[in-house]
């Protein structure tokens, strides 16, 4: 048996004490040095000082010089454990539907698994729900066209309230796709991925992984800056799973 750790986390840091935030988030970083780190609303500047502060731990998918882009979702590949061989069509990424932001995947190898880490982030005003299904239905349509076989998924969904239309369209429409807080039984002290009222903005799910079992889930961020600044790294809250690894697919 072996596990994995994902992590899902906005970088959203506000206007106020940016070096001590990021300070905060790279000390979290290296205290989990979860296997696969997703960082979503990344300037490239906090970039830069997020991955000369981590050193040679971890191999960098970004795509800000490709698409000229100052903000960003980022994937970060533990260099130890995942194994990702970069060549022609990997990495990859393709935009997500009237929006600058973009859907990054790559395949990778853990152990004697292969599958891809696919990363992206949704409209985030809370009247485009309609939108949002749209985003996810484009998703859908590049792991199909793509033949994309076994996936994790991480990204901001943006979804804003209990009742919006992507949460049961996910459901009915995509039955392989498997929510990992759903997995553990809808744990209540990790709803709230977003201290904004947003609920769960932070999704992290395995498509197709039958052997990928959800062992552990918990916030990331969730305490103040330091004793002295009492505010959170960023505006949200990470989402930071464990997954156990069986033998096969």
């Amino acid at each position: 048996m072996s596990y994995l750790t994902i992590l899902s986390y906005t970088v959203s840091l506000g206007n106020l004490y940016n070096s001590e935030k990021l300070s905060k988030i790279f000390n979290l970083l290296k205290k989990n040095m979860p296997n696969i780190i997703v960082l979503h609303s990344l300037t490239i500047e906090n970039y830069n000082e997020l991955i000369n502060k981590l050193g040679n731990d971890y191999e960098p998918i970004n795509i800000y010089k490709s698409e000229n882009l100052s903000e960003s979702t980022v994937i970060l590949l533990h260099k130890k454990t995942i194994n990702f061989e970069k060549k022609a069509g990997n990495p990859y990424y393709f935009d997500l539907m009237d929006s600058n932001n973009k859907i990054i995947g790559a395949e990778i190898q853990f152990n004697d698994k292969i599958f891809h880490i696919i990363a992206t982030h949704f409209d985030d005003k809370e009247e485009n729900d309609s939108k949002r299904v749209a985003q996810f239905n484009s998703l859908i349509s590049i792991i199909k066209s793509e033949k994309i076989k076994h996936a994790l998924i991480a990204g901001n969904f943006e979804i804003s309230n209990n009742n919006e239309e992507l949460d049961s369209h996910i459901i009915n429409t995509v039955p392989e796709f498997k929510d990992a807080w759903i997995s553990m039984g809808c744990p209540q002290h990790i709803r709230n991925t977003n201290y904004n009222l947003k609920l769960r903005t932070e999704r992290i799910y395995t498509y197709k992984l039958k052997n990928f079992h959800i062992n552990s889930m918990s916030l990331f961020g969730y305490k103040n800056v330091s004793d002295t600044i009492n505010s959170k790294p960023a505006e949200s809250y990470g989402l930071l799973a464990r997954y156990s690894i069986g033998l096969g697919r």
